[in-house]
């Protein structure tokens, strides 16, 4: 076992936590598999080998609840099975499953399509386009619909997204701080104080509103208010409701956003991949409108998704053992506090060859065999593997293809956008200037 090095007595590996995160997990990678660090005065571990992470979320997963980084969710969201352990995860987990896979993933489809077309509408030739920002309005506006259908107004489509990053960053921040600090009334601490009161309400009227007869459909909102709790057939509570919704529009509306935005940016500095794109849209969807139907056809698309999903996954998530773990020698106790980094593993050059490089390619049929099951986990792994995941990768597909069929993009400087880390890994400074594409006439294949 390894020992980072600069603890502090108090701290800990604190500061370098908050100030170089994702630099702070690679370099830990060479002082060994399991590496000790400090989260305050307790220490905490590391693991830094695909193989250990497996064993933690999937083949000892029993053996371990949701660690401290996940307090500030519990107090943020403490029905949401984000947070629930155990037997509670388990059967949240059967409750929701359903719900997911009723949403009729064809009609939210054209949902995300019209969105990121109505978006694109304002775009011009030449124009620069802050791509970030860009695409944020984009998947949050068709998130929300899917989520609420369009019943949310102007003003509560801001707070949205005025709120939800400072959520996002303070989730992370409050759970990685001793609580001495998150709870002395700094700008900071009321910022997400206001955060939260102001997302809560948004939520709650929308409940409201559906349970009054305003709105409906096939929307989250409705098919969690028509499940049961599990409970003698209860309906979920409105808090149930209300933290199910708080939860996955947090996640998704930091992690599908960061994802596509780093899509154009390498699509824009690598252009022969761009190229691919185009070429696989014009010979599959053509003129027409992307639907359904064309999304298990965009295969090199759905590349360029994991690939992107690969270099900029999440920074660190924790376990928390809860019985004695043999971890290749190293006995884990009870109550030790267990961290990895899939941002960290899947940069790691003993996991992936030349792991910095934009390859989509490595996920063809003819090489993806080299990359194992337990090495690749950008929505986690085992019992707790998100469930939205269906969602998110059709939400990024949809964006992509719809984008990409109509505009193609150049940087406009060799800048590389800066890197935000919070609950996932987002560029900020994605500057690009959009050119109008037509689809390409290709040959009639021969008979």
């Amino acid at each position: 076992m390894g020992f980072a090095p600069g603890r502090n007595r108090v701290l800990g590996h604190c500061i370098p936590l908050m100030r170089r995160r994702l630099d702070f997990f690679e370099s830990l990678r060479a002082l060994g598999d399991i590496v000790e660090i400090g989260l305050g005065p307790r220490s905490a571990y590391v693991l830094t080998e695909p193989k250990l992470i497996r064993r933690v979320l999937v083949d000892d997963a029993a053996a371990f609840h949701r660690g401290g980084m996940f307090k500030e969710g519990r107090r943020l969201v403490p029905q949401s099975i984000s947070v629930l352990d155990g037997e509670e995860h388990r059967s949240r987990r059967r409750l929701l499953q359903p719900v997911f896979q009723r949403l009729r993933m064809a009609g939210h489809v054209a949902t995300v399509r019209r969105v990121v077309e109505e978006r694109m509408s304002t775009w011009r030739p030449g124009r620069t386009v802050v791509m970030e920002h860009e695409v944020s309005r984009m998947v949050i506006a068709s998130l929300t619909e899917v989520m609420f259908s369009a019943s949310l107004s102007a003003q509560a489509m801001a707070d949205v997204c005025r709120y939800l990053p400072i959520l996002s960053e303070g989730v992370i921040v409050r759970s990685l701080l001793p609580s001495v600090l998150t709870a002395a009334p700094t700008p900071g601490n009321l910022r997400y104080r206001t955060a939260t009161a102001r997302v809560h309400r948004l939520i709650q009227r929308e409940i409201s509103l559906h349970r009054s007869g305003v709105t409906g459909g096939n929307t989250l909102l409705s098919l969690l208010l028509s499940a049961h709790s599990g409970n003698a057939d209860q309906p979920f509570t409105d808090q149930q409701v209300r933290d199910e919704l708080f939860s996955f529009l947090l996640v998704a509306s930091e992690t599908t956003p960061g994802v596509c935005s780093w899509i154009f940016h390498e699509l824009a500095t690598h252009p022969h991949v761009a190229a691919s794109v185009e070429a696989e849209l014009d010979r599959t969807v053509g003129e027409a409108p992307v639907d359904s139907t064309h999304l298990p056809l965009l295969e090199y698309t759905g590349n360029v998704v994991h690939e992107t999903s690969r270099l900029y996954a999440g920074s660190v998530f924790m376990r928390e053992a809860i019985d004695e773990v043999d971890m290749g020698g190293f006995l884990l106790r009870p109550g030790d506090q267990v961290l990895y980094s899939p941002y960290a593993v899947h940069r790691d050059p003993r996991v992936y060859s030349d792991p910095t490089r934009f390859d989509p390619d490595r996920w063809s049929t003819a090489r993806s065999g080299a990359i194992t099951r337990h090495s690749f986990f950008p929505f986690g792994a085992g019992v707790h593997r998100c469930i939205g995941e269906p969602l998110a990768l059709m939400t990024m597909t949809t964006v992509v293809a719809t984008v990409c069929a109509k505009w193609r993009f150049t940087p406009v400087s060799d800048y590389h956008p800066h890197t935000r880390v919070t609950i996932g890994v987002r560029p900020e400074g994605v500057e690009l200037v959009c050119t109008p594409r037509s689809v390409r006439s290709l040959p009639t294949p021969p008979k």
